[in-house]
């Protein structure tokens, strides 16, 4: 057969999993790994000089694909499945044990992993002393010209680069470092599914894993632009942070077409640039870019490792509580260690400043009063924000009296002080507003809702995202002008243009309908949004999964449509699987609410299955008397009442009380109701125990909790907002 080269536009159309293009013929030709599985595994073959159709067996070769220095790559058949391979060939003439060794560990690393975006090695072979290695066929392009390319939205962007770091997660969790994480070893196929490549020089972070021979001291690998400052000076104690240093260059990248640092010149410049400081934030180049992406990504790039996340599925964890609209972990960089950092590269300079502004203090107390009255503005608004961070993640319902109190004294503060910047005082009213329906305060919660959508209006303009999102928020606090407010927001969406906006709208004109009881004006709106999400391209799933689920919510309650809610439900339940794993916290509001529906639908043992394991993800990510602790009793009563319809009534009774005693949250009505029903649930118990035990004393007790809650349910009603997603039974 004929060598043909391809043409640099085939290569970049179906670029191979060609594993080791760097890499690819580091291997003695005397020496092979010694641990791979497959029929063909190492036999030792005579070869001619060049590869025909049939010239490994169980394989054809259909055409060349890529020649390097090192090795050629070929697109083949496998006959046996006539699946679609890619074969790497080695020369020859390789060099040394040494390139031996490593491609001994990648096949070592990649016959270990299962992950689907990881891509294994399925067999090898020794044919004429030149190592053949097979793969899956990839046709797909490297990350960044497929972003661009496709012209991602944001959101989209965000999704495909979460899932790159779950597959280089699923590396880092056997303890491996990738070490060349860069856009070329990232391929991105047909399905928009992305596979990270090239282990060459992955390693394990054990020290007995990096034998003297293969990576000495002071010897750089890797790819310069792409690696940690740690890495760029050669240091061998290198660890998995040093991967989430090259993922945050790759999203940098892949946000703002440039790369964070300039790595042009000698080696003693760049590892100068490396470790000299924070790089441009994203945001500076690209405006429309949130402020919680670019602190996302400026962590990724801290100098030192351990101000960085320390692993890629913490960093996937952040970027999917941005997607979901939560508050992220990553914080900027305070003053104090900006200050220091600079200090400490500038020494003579600021020994000089000072003295000079020490000279000139006498003069200057106008500019120091005037600077340090901004600088008490600054630090009030920081001390703001940190504050409804502790009341986003800490704060416990165990003392409400204060936290309420602590709330009233933050809204007094916020309101006393003339924001300059409009987004941030978008932000900050929009948390705030946040952390009073948490507690309640329902009042306080209106009218910072209101001053969320000035600011936003003199942030962005009456058609903004920031405003419709804020209308949003005012049509759930002002029941009275709900569809006013509602409307709005859709006027406000359909101007934009935007169809997530639009859907967002649809579904809180559902919700509004809903509330006041009209049913058709609700399931039209509720259908619509999950209409404008199916048609619009470049969506997040996990957008269709929410407005499906509380569609199903909807259909079941108050429709009584349990077959068309049932089937709603399960896409839900698939869609946010796929996006977020089985065991997200996330995935437990779908898995929750499935059960329920489950229950209601007398499939007692589908329903057991989903509400252990959203009760499982809900234990370990909320201790008792933590904030959002009441999802794991929400859970846990909705177990006991699907055990008790199953008459396992020992097992039922102490979720149910358990449930019913720790239920916790805000004394206000909707926490009244969540009581009222879980006492039910127990008088439920107790009469269904009773029938199968009489004369036991179930009766009394189930007349007892009956009582209960009567008395629960008939407590006075004030017009609330309705209660947060997923506070159901």
């Amino acid at each position: 057969m004929k060598n043909t080269t391809a043409s640099p536009d085939r290569n970049r159309g179906d670029r191979m999993i060609a594993e080791a293009r760097q890499q690819a013929a580091e291997l003695s030709p005397h020496e092979a790994p010694s641990s791979c599985t497959g029929e063909n595994a190492f036999l030792n073959i005579a070869a001619p000089d060049f590869f025909g159709p049939h010239d490994l067996p169980g394989y054809q070769i259909i055409r060349e694909i890529h020649r390097g220095g090192q090795g050629v790559v070929y697109h083949g058949v496998q006959l046996a499945t006539k699946r679609d391979v890619a074969i790497k060939v080695l020369h020859g003439t390789a060099p040394g044990a040494a390139a031996s060794d490593r491609l001994r560990r990648e096949i070592d690393i990649l016959r270990n992993l299962n992950h689907p975006g990881l891509v294994p090695i399925l067999d090898a072979a020794v044919v004429g002393g030149r190592l053949c290695l097979v793969m899956p066929y990839i046709s797909g392009r490297p990350v960044d010209e497929y972003a661009r390319d496709a012209a991602l939205p944001m959101p989209e962007l965000l999704s495909l680069f979460t899932r790159i770091c779950d597959a280089v997660q699923a590396v880092h969790l056997r303890g491996v470092m990738h070490r060349d994480l860069k856009p070329g070893n990232i391929l991105v196929d047909d399905d928009g599914v992305p596979h990270v490549l090239d282990f060459g020089l992955a390693r394990h972070t054990s020290s007995e894993d990096a034998p003297p021979g293969l990576t000495r001291t002071g010897q750089f690998v890797g790819s310069l632009p792409y690696s940690s400052p740690e890495q760029a000076e050669g240091r061998r104690d290198l660890d998995l942070r040093t991967d989430v240093y090259s993922l945050g260059v790759v999203l940098y990248q892949l946000l703002t077409d440039v790369l964070p640092h300039d790595t042009s010149g000698s080696m003693r410049e760049v590892l100068d640039r490396l470790s000299g400081g924070t790089p441009v934030a994203p945001r500076t180049l690209r405006k429309d870019l949130d402020d919680d992406v670019s602190v996302i990504v400026l962590k990724c790039l801290a100098c030192e490792p351990q101000r960085r996340y320390q692993s890629a599925g913490e960093l996937a964890d952040d970027l999917r509580r941005f997607l979901f609209g939560r508050p992220i972990q990553a914080r900027p960089d305070s003053f104090g260690y900006v200050a220091r950092k600079f200090i400490r590269r500038h020494r003579a300079a600021v020994v000089l400043t000072t003295v000079v502004l020490l000279g000139g203090l006498a003069g200057g107390v106008g500019l120091v009063q005037l600077q340090s009255s901004r600088r008490q503005t600054r630090e009030a608004l920081r001390m703001i924000s940190d504050n409804l961070e502790v009341f986003s993640w800490v704060w416990s319902y165990q003392d409400s009296a204060s936290a309420v109190g602590r709330l009233e004294v933050l809204s007094r503060e916020l309101d006393a002080l003339e924001i300059d910047d409009a987004r941030q005082a978008f932000d900050l009213h929009t948390r705030l507003r946040a952390a009073c329906l948490r507690f309640a305060r329902y009042d306080l919660a209106s009218r910072h809702g209101r001053l969320a959508y000035e600011a936003a209006v003199r942030a962005a303009g009456p058609v903004s995202i920031e405003a419709a999102k804020a209308l949003g928020s005012c049509a759930i606090d002002h029941p009275e002008e709900a569809v006013d407010f509602a409307r709005r927001m859709m006027e406000t969406a359909q101007a934009l243009g935007d169809p997530e906006m639009i859907a967002d709208s649809h579904g809180t004109l559902g919700g509004v309908y809903r509330h006041r009881r009209e049913y058709e004006q609700a399931k039209a709106h509720f259908l619509a949004g999950i209409e404008v999400l199916r048609s619009a391209s470049g969506v997040p799933p996990i957008n269709l999964a929410h407005h499906l689920k509380n569609a199903a919510e909807f259909f079941s309650d108050d429709l009584g449509k349990y077959e068309d809610a049932d089937r709603m439900q399960r896409e839900a339940l698939d869609l946010a699987i796929r996006v977020c794993g089985s065991d997200d916290e996330w995935v437990a509001h779908y898995l929750h609410s499935y059960a329920v529906l489950l229950r209601k639908m007398d499939r007692l043992e589908e329903a057991e299955t989903l509400a252990r394991q959203a009760l499982d993800i809900r234990e370990k990510e909320y201790p008792p008397n933590a904030y959002y602790a009441y999802y794991r009793y929400v859970s846990q009563t909705n177990l006991g009442a699907i055990l008790t319809r199953q008459g396992r009534f020992d097992e039922a009774q102490p979720l149910l009380l358990d449930a019913y005693a720790l239920f916790q949250g805000p004394d206000d009505i909707n926490l009244r109701i969540c009581h009222a029903e879980i006492a039910g649930f127990i008088a439920d118990l107790y009469e269904r125990w009773d029938e199968q035990s009489p004369g036991r004393g179930y009766a009394e007790q189930a007349a007892e909790w009956r009582e209960r809650q009567k008395n629960q349910a008939a407590l006075p009603v004030v017009e609330t907002p309705p209660p947060e997603d997923d506070s159901g039974f």
